[in-house]
């Protein structure tokens, strides 16, 4: 029936059979194994790539917001600047001794109300004022 030879070129084709069987059962668990792993690296990256695009929104609307602030300076700079070259103007027209001299009440009122005036448009330019 069986020959001896018979038998161990079966055997040995089990084995390798066998052999077959257990490396490619080790490369399925290695394989599952790299995919759940790569799996869940990508979920990081793509975790990570939102919170830095979150970031970017943010930093975006932040410069932007103090652009127009520094515009907003800008612009009242030089309504300042105008302002105090209209007051120097004035002051080098009018002669303050011989006003003072001819009407010191109505001088000082009006020393009283444009300093209120300028300490006011001050106070609003930087958000202070009413």
């Amino acid at each position: 029936m069986f020959a001896l030879p018979n038998l161990s070129k079966i055997l040995i084709e089990i084995l390798f059979v066998l052999a077959l069987v257990g490396i490619g059962y080790w490369y399925f668990t290695y394989s599952q194994d790299k995919i759940q792993t790569l799996e869940a690296n990508q979920a990081k990256l793509l975790a990570a790539v939102t919170e830095q695009t979150n970031t970017i929104n943010s930093l975006q609307k932040f410069m932007n917001d103090q652009a127009a602030n520094i515009s907003n300076l800008q612009s009242s700079m030089s309504d300042a600047e105008a302002a105090k070259a209209k007051t120097e103007t004035q002051v080098n027209q009018d002669d303050l001794a011989g006003l003072a001299r001819k009407n010191p009440s109505d001088l000082e009122k009006r020393i009283n109300d444009d300093s209120k005036k300028a300490l006011q448009d001050l106070l609003n330019s930087i958000g202070g004022g009413k």
